[in-house]
C-alpha cells in the first residue's frame, strides 16, 4: 500500500494514544525530503503488538477499519 501523508494521519487518527509516538518519528526524520512512510508504519506496528501485549485493545476496531478503507 503506497502510504502518503494524508493517508498516515487518519491512521494516526485512528489511534490517536500512537500520535506521542508517531510525532517522535516525524521529529526523527527532519531533513528528509520525504519521510520513510514505511519505516514510519513499523512504528505503529511495534506500537499495536506491544498494546496487544498489554490487553489494550480499545482503539483497534477503528484502526483496523480504517486500514481495510485505505486499502
Amino acid at each position: 500500500m503506497p502510504a502518503n501523508r494524508e493517508q498516515i494521519e487518519q491512521l494516526v487518527a485512528a489511534a490517536p494514544n500512537f500520535r506521542n509516538r508517531w510525532e517522535g518519528f516525524l521529529k526523527e526524520s527532519e531533513g528528509e525530503e520525504v519521510p520513510p512512510w514505511f519505516i514510519g508504519m513499523s512504528e505503529l506496528a511495534h506500537y499495536v503488538v506491544e498494546n496487544y501485549a498489554k490487553g489494550i485493545t480499545v482503539e483497534f476496531p477503528n484502526l483496523f477499519s480504517t486500514v481495510e478503507a485505505l486499502l
